[in-house]
């Protein structure tokens, strides 16, 4: 279900959000009722939670100062408090872990895997794009083409759409960010890196919905997961507003997917044209029409 976090900043149930996929992974969502949340690991963009290079610049240079812990008593701590973790104290265990006085060669490797871009295979995202309006770019970004569809909702509707899931579900703003700035603030909680990316993507305005599998695993959940990701169930009547077909879409594509939906018990969806498939003088009669 949905969960708030401090470093997470989520946006007012009002705001308006898209999801612009392939016809494929539109069907997925329908036929399965689950929504796909992708292990960072595997996005092709290398700048997913990566970390600004003064930092890394810092963070290299600590190694050498700290104090040395055995790695057979580091381990054995670790051990001891992944034994004790439970659905109530998961997050504790995990704040307790990232505590640890971790010894130089620990720090040393996962420094080496950080700046050879290698990413978190803890937290599994799945993103939105923030906009009251259909979006060109992200249709020729995202789309991959006629026949592709996007899926119209809003903050309120996605809170609304994972009730049942075990996963806690944390939805927040994408912060853009100047990654050779001396002002990068460092965060030690994983969160922080996952919800920012440089500003040269700051056309994506995007909304980005984490889950943490480790932590849903205490609670039970069953829903598929793999290395690459996981499979979230979701409520389809909340999660969808509406759908809209690609600029380029023919109108049979528009009527089947109304039928697919009426299949579905989903008849309250709307399905619409996408407007860059209208030509101006179109609306200017519409406008004359009801005026």
């Amino acid at each position: 279900m949905f969960e708030t976090h401090p470093s997470v900043s989520t946006p007012p149930d009002d705001t308006v959000v898209w999801r612009y996929m392939t016809f494929a992974q539109f069907m997925k969502i329908l036929k399965s009722k689950t929504i796909w949340f992708s292990n960072l690991r595997y996005f092709d963009d290398p700048w997913e939670g990566a970390y600004p290079a003064r930092l890394l610049k810092a963070f290299n240079e600590d190694i050498a100062q700290q104090p040395t812990t055995p790695p057979k008593v580091l381990i054995d701590k670790l051990k001891r408090l992944v034994r004790s973790a439970t659905p109530e104290n998961a997050w504790e265990i995990i704040e307790k872990m990232m505590q640890l006085n971790w010894n130089a060669r620990t720090k040393r490797e996962l420094f080496d895997a950080i700046a050879q871009g290698q990413k978190s295979d803890i937290e599994a995202v799945n993103c939105w794009h923030a906009n009251p309006h259909e979006s060109l770019a992200m249709w020729v970004y995202y789309a991959k083409g006629p026949g592709s569809v996007a899926i119209r909702s809003t903050i309120g509707r996605l809170k609304k759409a994972f009730h049942a899931t075990k996963h806690s579900i944390f939805i927040g703003t994408v912060r853009y960010i100047d990654h050779l700035s001396p002002d990068c603030v460092f965060h030690t909680n994983g969160l922080e890196w996952i919800m920012q990316k440089p500003n040269s993507y700051a056309f994506e305005s995007e909304v980005r919905l984490v889950t943490i599998p480790f932590v849903a695993s205490l609670h039970g959940a069953v829903e598929m997961a793999s290395e690459a990701g996981t499979e979230i169930m979701v409520d389809r009547k909340s999660l969808i507003e509406s759908v809209w077909t690609h600029p380029k879409c023919q109108e049979w594509e528009s009527e089947f997917i109304t039928k697919l939906l009426a299949e579905e018990n989903l008849d309250q969806v709307q399905v619409r044209k996408s407007f860059l498939a209208s030509k101006p003088h179109d609306y200017f009669k519409a406008y004359e029409t009801e005026n």
